[in-house]
Protein backbone atom coordinates (compact mmCIF):
# COMPACT_ATOMS: atom_id res chain seq x y z
CA UNK A 1 0.00 0.00 0.00
CA UNK A 2 3.01 2.16 0.56
CA UNK A 3 4.28 1.86 -3.11
CA UNK A 4 0.45 2.97 -4.30
CA UNK A 5 0.44 6.33 -1.84
CA UNK A 6 3.62 7.22 -3.26
CA UNK A 7 2.17 6.86 -6.71
CA UNK A 8 -0.74 8.54 -6.16
CA UNK A 9 1.03 11.62 -4.25
CA UNK A 10 3.63 11.80 -7.11
CA UNK A 11 0.69 12.10 -9.36
CA UNK A 12 -1.59 14.29 -7.78
CA UNK A 13 1.81 16.55 -7.50
CA UNK A 14 2.19 16.88 -11.45
CA UNK A 15 -1.34 17.19 -12.22
CA UNK A 16 -1.72 20.06 -9.46
CA UNK A 17 1.22 21.25 -11.44
CA UNK A 18 -0.63 21.29 -14.98
CA UNK A 19 -3.75 22.88 -13.54
CA UNK A 20 -4.08 26.44 -14.67
CA UNK A 21 -6.13 27.78 -11.40
CA UNK A 22 -3.42 26.25 -9.02
CA UNK A 23 -0.92 28.36 -10.65
CA UNK A 24 -2.62 31.51 -9.90
CA UNK A 25 -3.20 31.52 -6.52
CA UNK A 26 1.16 31.25 -6.65
CA UNK A 27 1.39 33.13 -2.73
CA UNK A 28 -0.94 30.95 -1.38
CA UNK A 29 0.23 27.53 -2.61
CA UNK A 30 4.04 28.61 -1.86
CA UNK A 31 2.87 29.32 1.88
CA UNK A 32 0.89 26.39 2.44
CA UNK A 33 3.88 24.05 0.72
CA UNK A 34 6.13 26.37 3.30
CA UNK A 35 4.52 25.62 6.46
CA UNK A 36 4.01 22.08 5.08
CA UNK A 37 7.08 21.88 5.34
CA UNK A 38 7.99 23.27 8.86
CA UNK A 39 5.05 21.52 10.04
CA UNK A 40 7.25 18.26 8.73
CA UNK A 41 10.63 19.47 10.08
CA UNK A 42 9.02 20.46 13.80
CA UNK A 43 7.76 16.94 13.66
CA UNK A 44 10.38 15.07 12.76
CA UNK A 45 12.42 16.76 15.68
CA UNK A 46 10.49 17.38 18.48
CA UNK A 47 8.22 14.03 18.10
CA UNK A 48 8.14 11.70 21.01
CA UNK A 49 8.14 8.24 19.20
CA UNK A 50 11.25 7.97 17.35
CA UNK A 51 9.73 6.24 14.50
CA UNK A 52 11.01 8.46 11.48
CA UNK A 53 14.82 8.80 11.64
CA UNK A 54 16.41 11.27 9.61
CA UNK A 55 19.35 9.19 7.31
CA UNK A 56 21.85 10.51 5.14
CA UNK A 57 20.05 9.64 2.45
CA UNK A 58 17.37 12.35 3.61
CA UNK A 59 19.72 15.05 3.69
CA UNK A 60 21.06 14.21 0.67
CA UNK A 61 17.44 14.08 -1.01
CA UNK A 62 17.10 18.06 1.16
CA UNK A 63 19.72 18.86 -0.60
CA UNK A 64 18.97 17.93 -4.35
CA UNK A 65 15.57 19.55 -3.49
CA UNK A 66 17.45 22.86 -2.34
CA UNK A 67 19.82 23.10 -5.20
CA UNK A 68 16.79 22.49 -7.64
CA UNK A 69 14.43 25.21 -6.28
CA UNK A 70 17.52 27.93 -6.30
CA UNK A 71 19.16 26.86 -9.67
CA UNK A 72 15.93 26.53 -11.22
CA UNK A 73 14.53 29.93 -11.60
CA UNK A 74 16.37 30.92 -14.67
CA UNK A 75 14.37 29.00 -17.30
CA UNK A 76 10.52 28.72 -17.04
CA UNK A 77 10.28 25.21 -17.85
CA UNK A 78 12.99 24.53 -15.17
CA UNK A 79 11.56 26.36 -12.99
CA UNK A 80 8.24 24.72 -13.36
CA UNK A 81 10.39 21.10 -12.77
CA UNK A 82 11.59 22.18 -9.81
CA UNK A 83 8.93 23.53 -8.68
CA UNK A 84 7.07 19.99 -9.04
CA UNK A 85 10.00 18.13 -7.42
CA UNK A 86 9.82 20.60 -4.23
CA UNK A 87 6.06 19.55 -4.13
CA UNK A 88 6.23 15.91 -4.58
CA UNK A 89 9.38 15.42 -1.97
CA UNK A 90 6.91 17.70 0.58
CA UNK A 91 4.29 15.18 0.14
CA UNK A 92 6.43 12.68 0.31
CA UNK A 93 7.89 13.58 3.42
CA UNK A 94 3.91 14.07 5.15
CA UNK A 95 2.84 11.37 3.92
CA UNK A 96 5.60 9.10 5.01
CA UNK A 97 4.91 10.61 8.72
CA UNK A 98 1.28 9.74 8.73
CA UNK A 99 1.78 5.98 7.05
CA UNK A 100 4.59 5.67 10.06
CA UNK A 101 1.97 6.73 12.99
CA UNK A 102 -0.90 4.33 11.60
CA UNK A 103 -1.37 0.82 12.77
CA UNK A 104 -3.66 -0.75 10.20
CA UNK A 105 -3.28 -1.74 6.43
CA UNK A 106 -6.53 0.09 5.05
CA UNK A 107 -5.95 3.57 6.85
CA UNK A 108 -7.96 7.03 5.06
CA UNK A 109 -4.92 7.80 3.44
CA UNK A 110 -4.36 3.96 1.70
CA UNK A 111 -7.99 3.88 1.04
CA UNK A 112 -7.89 7.52 -0.38
CA UNK A 113 -4.20 6.58 -2.45
CA UNK A 114 -6.01 3.59 -3.66
CA UNK A 115 -9.67 5.62 -5.02
CA UNK A 116 -6.99 8.30 -6.49
CA UNK A 117 -5.10 5.79 -8.62
CA UNK A 118 -8.76 4.43 -9.69
CA UNK A 119 -9.64 7.70 -10.79
CA UNK A 120 -6.22 8.20 -12.57
CA UNK A 121 -6.36 4.93 -14.41
CA UNK A 122 -10.46 5.68 -15.35
CA UNK A 123 -9.00 8.92 -16.61
CA UNK A 124 -5.92 7.43 -18.57
CA UNK A 125 -8.08 5.10 -20.14
CA UNK A 126 -10.93 7.18 -21.06
CA UNK A 127 -8.46 9.75 -22.51
CA UNK A 128 -6.50 7.03 -24.46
Amino acid sequence: MRGATYVAIVFAAYLGSQDEALRTTGFLEGAFFALMAIAIGLTVRYADDQRFRTTPMDYLILAGVATAAVFGQGQFEMKEVSLLIVRAVILLYACELILERTFSRWSLLNIASTVTLAVFAYKGLIAA
